[in-house]
């Protein structure tokens, strides 16, 4: 079983995705010490997926809400947000294909889908002129990327 950690919001808690898998493994060799560290100052906190084998948290906020994206029980990998211990698939059946990138303290949230990027507040999608948005700041501004 592996486990990343991806992101540390001031609400002291580490996200940790579990990845369907039977080794177990070191450090990752970009990070070290991280591991260690976290465990140590937070909790790891299983999110669950949508039905699938496997979810991964990109972003969290100081509400502890995170972001990211998990396999649906029919293989398809789709945006999730995650909080208060139920993770709901962000943007539904309409796409294949979603992933969340970031989420602010507003609670809205970037990513992109198999058709551009969208930005997602209180279930209310807007879809941007880029390819993929993937942060946004506190006052709402996003970066992302695509071709003019």
């Amino acid at each position: 079983m592996r486990t990343y950690v991806n992101g540390i919001a001031r609400a002291a808690l580490a996200v940790a995705a579990l990845w369907g898998c039977r080794e177990t493994p070191t450090e990752p060799p970009a990070t070290p010490g991280l591991r260690r560290a976290a465990v140590g100052a937070y909790t790891a906190v299983d999110l669950g997926t949508l039905g699938g084998t496997f979810s991964y948290p990109s972003a969290i906020n100081p509400a502890s809400q995170v972001v990211g994206a998990s396999e649906t029980a029919n293989g398809e990998i789709h945006a999730f947000l995650w909080q208060h211990g139920v993770m709901i698939d962000l943007l539904g059946e309409e796409y294949s294909y979603s992933w969340a990138n970031d989420i602010n303290p507003a609670g809205q949230v970037v990513g992109r889908t198999d058709r551009g990027a969208f930005l997602w507040q209180n279930g209310v999608t807007r879809y941007l002129p880029m390819y993929d948005a993937v942060a946004i700041n506190a006052g709402g501004a996003v970066v992302g990327y695509g071709a003019l």
